[in-house]
C-alpha cells in the first residue's frame, strides 16, 4: 500500500530492488556497508524474504559501519 503521496513504503521499495536486481544479475551474495542503525531494517528485511522464499534471502549481508562525519552532515 503506498503513502499518501504515492510513493511506496521503504520495505517494499527495497524488496522490488532485491527482486530486480536478482532479475537481472542472478547474484548469489550480496554485501551491504550501511550505517550501524539500520542493522534491524536489513535483518527485518531479510526474515521477510526468507518467509517468501526468495532465492537470493539467505545471500543478504549487513556490513555495519559507524556514521561518517562530513563537512555537510553525516
Amino acid at each position: 500500500m503506498p503513502r499518501s503521496d504515492g510513493t511506496g513504503l521503504y520495505y517494499i521499495v527495497r524488496y522490488r530492488c532485491y527482486k530486480q536486481r536478482y532479475s537481472d544479475f542472478e547474484m548469489d551474495t550480496s554485501v551491504y556497508v550501511a550505517a550501524t542503525r539500520t542493522g534491524f531494517h536489513f535483518k527485518v528485511l531479510k526474515l521477510v524474504l526468507q518467509k517468501l522464499q526468495e532465492p537470493y534471502a539467505n545471500g543478504i549481508y549487513h556490513l555495519n559501519y559507524g556514521m561518517v562525519d562530513l563537512l555537510k552532515g553525516k
